[in-house]
């Protein structure tokens, strides 16, 4: 047996079809949500925001049609804020259905979905790390949650982002 791997990153794609030949004994699909953004603060006053890592899901066997046209959705990564005193953008959920109708992760017919991370806030004078995507919320087999933005203290700059879910666990923080 021939393994075919495929890899999607084009965020504009919203279906595939399905290949003829397919079939799902031994077939997988993974998905891992796109990271957030990150806050950009206030100088003197707020420190910046860093935002969480995507989810990650696999899910075995899924039930596709050969030669189908499925709906699907690549996540992208959440603008960080460009001025100051501003929050960043969610990162975008990563999914895919067995029907051509499904038009978000909860949507009927969802078979592998990973939620995207959380953005850094900023709220007055308070910066707030994002949360990375929650395994809960995702769609699969087997599910890791991305990692929480890294916080400040002490005055000091902002930690790093939070590290994306994969095969062997949760995203780091």
């Amino acid at each position: 047996m021939v393994q075919t791997v495929v890899v999607y990153t084009n965020t504009a794609l919203t279906s595939i079809t399905i290949p003829s030949d397919y079939t799902s004994s031994g077939a997988t699909v993974e998905c891992i949500g796109g990271g957030g953004g990150g806050g950009f603060g206030q100088t003197g006053v707020v420190t910046d925001a860093t935002a969480g890592g995507g989810a990650y899901s696999i899910t075995t066997a899924p039930a596709f049609t050969p030669g189908a046209t499925v709906a699907m959705s690549v996540g992208t990564g959440g603008p960080a804020a460009t001025s100051g005193n501003t929050s960043g953008t969610a990162g975008g959920d990563t999914w895919i259905a067995t029907n051509n109708t499904a038009t978000v992760i909860t949507s009927t017919g969802v078979v592998c979905g990973a939620k995207g991370g959380g953005p850094g806030t900023i709220s007055g004078s308070t910066a707030t790390p994002g949360t990375g995507g929650a395994a809960a919320s995702g769609v699969g087999s087997t599910k890791f949650s991305g990692g929480n933005g890294g916080s400040a203290t002490g005055g000091q700059a902002a930690g790093g982002g939070g590290g994306a879910g994969g095969p062997l666990g949760n995203g780091g923080n």
